[in-house]
């Protein structure tokens, strides 16, 4: 059962704006900390109950590296040690174990350490539907990965592909909650229908505030054209301003394999996205800097300017040089250590890097994949001078009071998201 109240869109977002800033002010205090040590993930919260009602069923199993317990014990285990019997593992991109690299095929296999079958659920660049052979011999689909907190990360993707096909079969469908890496804040532009995509899933902000439990609950409303049975298992004394994730348990993925890359793919993700930048691939700050080649002659004290820019943005940048590990391309820029990521404006950040170095003459090559990221081309041809920096900014921002009201049902926790508005 969901638990939530329904408040007034701007009372609630004025209350988590208050709480934001108090709880960032102070130091963690004993109460803090008894409450952070009575958390539990979804995984850890399964009732008695929940086992009577799902013993003897065959269960799919979408997971991977991330699905575990907050001492390491992975939900292969935890269920079948509940007496549970797994049938299928489902793969999504990066595979089980999260060793694939970005976009490469995820074949079938069997995991050896349990000889239980996995079906991949990521082709070449894109999602796949759970095969109808495969669903004839599941009784329930359950689900438990750790999301980054972007859209387009696809694990969501995956979430969202295969609620659809279990309420095309007629299956139940479980989701073990997990916290939001991104904390509390949302913000950015939904997706348009014709830019709809296996990295934009769903017409939900860019970065969404809202954690897989709950992103559930909205794609049951709001997406799916008819409802699955859902059910999701709630994490317990979960607050989105409480810091929950001191670090990754274990990495997303290659790319992200600590907070400090999760925090700055929250916005360098997409940068990467645009040539002539860099942001630190292959090096030990991968998503986590913002660097040019030293060969363009981009002056120290430019660099020091988008320090101060980037300060608007909550964001503390340092110097940075490196030298790439396969071309031997020197790069220099700026790193950027991230302290409290609730008080980082990622989508206005990326917004603001990129407006500074148009100014700075700077031409700026967008991929063909950047417009289906973002959900709209508008930033785009809003940088490129094609569409008004008013439009872009009324746009988003009129989108996200929309979305944050539609959206309100579908919260567990408090505080709600807050959005966060570009200017």
């Amino acid at each position: 059962m969901k638990n939530y109240t329904k408040t007034g869109l701007f009372i609630q977002s004025a209350m988590a704006v208050i709480m934001l800033c108090t709880v960032s002010s102070m130091r963690v205090t004993h109460a803090q900390a008894v409450a952070l040590k009575k958390f539990k993930l979804g995984v850890e919260n399964i009732s008695a109950d929940f086992v009577k009602q799902f013993n003897g069923k065959r269960i799919g199993l979408i997971t991977n590296q991330t699905g575990m317990d907050q001492s390491g014990r992975s939900t292969i285990d935890i269920l079948k040690d509940k007496g549970l019997s797994i049938s299928y593992l489902f793969a999504p991109e990066h595979g089980v174990d999260g060793t694939v690299g970005a976009g490469e095929r995820v074949a079938n296999s069997v995991d050896k350490r349990t000889n239980i079958p996995i079906v991949s659920l990521y082709g070449h660049g894109s999602g796949k539907m759970i095969p109808e052979n495969i669903l004839a011999k599941v009784d329930v689909i359950m689900f438990d990965i750790q999301d980054s907190g972007m859209r387009h990360y696809t694990y969501i993707s995956t979430l969202f592909h295969a609620m659809r096909v279990a309420q095309q079969y007629d299956k139940q469908f479980v989701v073990f909650d997990r916290p939001n890496p991104l904390g509390v804040t949302m913000e950015g532009p939904l997706v348009e229908d014709k830019l709809r995509s296996f990295i934009s899933i769903a017409a939900i902000p860019l970065r969404h505030g809202m954690t897989i439990g709950e992103l559930a609950w909205y794609f049951n409303l709001h997406e799916l054209k008819k409802p699955v049975n859902l059910q999701v298992v709630k994490m317990h004394q979960y607050n989105r301003l409480e810091s929950v994730l001191p670090d990754l348990s274990a990495p997303l993925s290659p790319g992200l394999r600590t907070m400090q890359a999760c925090y700055g793919y929250s916005f360098l993700g997409l940068l990467g996205e645009i040539a002539p930048f860099g942001i630190g691939l292959h090096t030990e700050a991968r998503f986590q800097c913002i660097v040019l080649p030293k060969k363009m002659g981009v002056k120290r004290k430019v660099w020091a300017r988008l320090q101060q820019e980037l300060k608007g943005c909550g964001i503390d940048a340092i110097m940075h040089e490196y030298k790439h590990p396969k071309t031997n391309t020197c790069f220099s820029g700026l790193r950027l250590p991230i302290k409290d990521i609730n008080k980082v404006q990622a989508f206005a950040g990326l917004y603001a890097v990129l407006n500074f170095f148009n100014k700075e003459g700077i031409r700026l090559s967008f991929s063909r994949s950047f417009d289906l990221a973002v959900g709209t081309a508008k930033m785009r041809e809003a940088l490129q001078g094609k569409n008004s920096h008013t439009s872009f900014v009324e746009q988003v921002n009129t989108q996200l009071v929309g979305f944050l009201d539609k959206a309100q049902s579908s919260f567990m926790y408090t505080p709600f998201p807050t959005p966060q508005f570009i200017k």
